[in-house]
């Protein structure tokens, strides 16, 4: 029987019960003689103690079936629950089930295609071994005939090698000979270019040392001409002492023209530094020699400024 049915059994019990004291609570109050009305009376109080116990036991009937009704229908929700889990794991292991066979058939499939391909595998490996020996056996054949010419060529060969070394010794001798004229002609040009080279040499330092003498001799004379020039455009700052001095290299153009002029060596007095460096702009074009070999040293000069006055 399920529980539902069993259930509704219970309840059917416990109405029908109840019915029953109802319908005996109310017969005896039928056939019951009418009380005399008299206070404190032990049957009606009798009658009273008995109903309550009435009311008191189908309280207790009725909590005890609304118990049992709860426990039947939780059990039974439950059992529900616990069959629709095992519905479930059923049809998961159905669904795996149906997944494995799937993959056992492509398995399946997979085996009897690498079963086919392995027997193609076979037949082609056959006709390439059949093939092989054919061709193993046509190399074997040319080879011979290979040998053969091989060894026809290598006697023509070494008779040509024979000619060959005789005439290579005459050529080498040849060789030597003509290596040895070219060898002593470039021992005589190398000679002769040594001199020259070492008679370029001792003209240059002649000419360097003449030019240096000369250079030194313009400086010693031009010199002194540029710092008058200077110390004529010069003016004395307001509070500069007397007896200062500095150091002005002076970049110049063609024909003395002062392209940049600054101090190298300060006198200590920014103002007076200053005032050299106006004095050499305002003194250009210097004076430099004409020889332009000379002037040449003149584009790069330094020299102490120090005024008289």
């Amino acid at each position: 029987m399920g529980i539902r049915a069993r259930t509704w059994l219970y309840l059917g019990c416990s109405l029908a019960l109840h019915a029953m004291v109802l319908l005996l609570m109310m017969l005896s109050f039928a056939f019951s003689p009418p009380p005399t009305p008299i206070p404190n009376s032990p049957a009606i109080q009798a009658v009273a103690i008995d109903e309550r116990k009435v009311q008191a036991e189908i309280q207790r009937m009725q909590a005890q079936n609304q118990e049992q009704q709860s426990s039947q229908i939780e059990e039974m929700a439950q059992l529900e629950k616990q069959t629709r889990q095992l519905e479930q794991q059923r049809a998961q292991q159905q669904h795996a089930l149906a997944e494995l066979e799937k993959q056992r058939k492509q398995l399946q499939q997979q085996q009897e295609s690498f079963a086919a391909q392995h027997k193609a595998e076979q037949q082609q490996l056959a006709k390439l071994k059949a093939q092989r020996a054919k061709a193993e056996q046509q190399l074997a054949e040319r080879h011979k005939q290979q040998a053969k010419a091989e060894a026809k060529a290598q006697r023509r060969l070494e008779q040509k090698n024979a000619q060959e070394a005789e005439a290579e010794r005459k050529a080498k001798q040849e060789r030597l000979a003509r290596l040895k004229k070219q060898k002593q002609r470039e021992e005589e040009r190398r000679e002769a270019a040594l001199e020259r080279k070492l008679a370029e040499e001792a003209a240059a330092r002649t000419h360097a040392r003449t030019h240096a003498r000369k250079v030194a001799a313009a400086k010693n004379d031009y010199i002194p001409a540029i710092q008058r020039n200077v110390a004529q455009n010069w003016l004395r700052p307001v509070g500069i002492p007397h007896g200062l001095s500095c150091v002005i290299h002076v970049r110049m153009g063609a024909g003395g023209i002062v392209l940049d002029a600054r101090v190298v060596q300060s006198s200590g007095n920014t103002a007076f530094d200053h005032s050299a460096e106006t004095a050499v702009r305002k003194a250009s074009p210097l004076p430099v020699p004409n020889d332009p070999d000379i002037a040449t040293a003149f584009r790069d000069l330094s020299f102490e400024f120090q005024p008289n006055s």
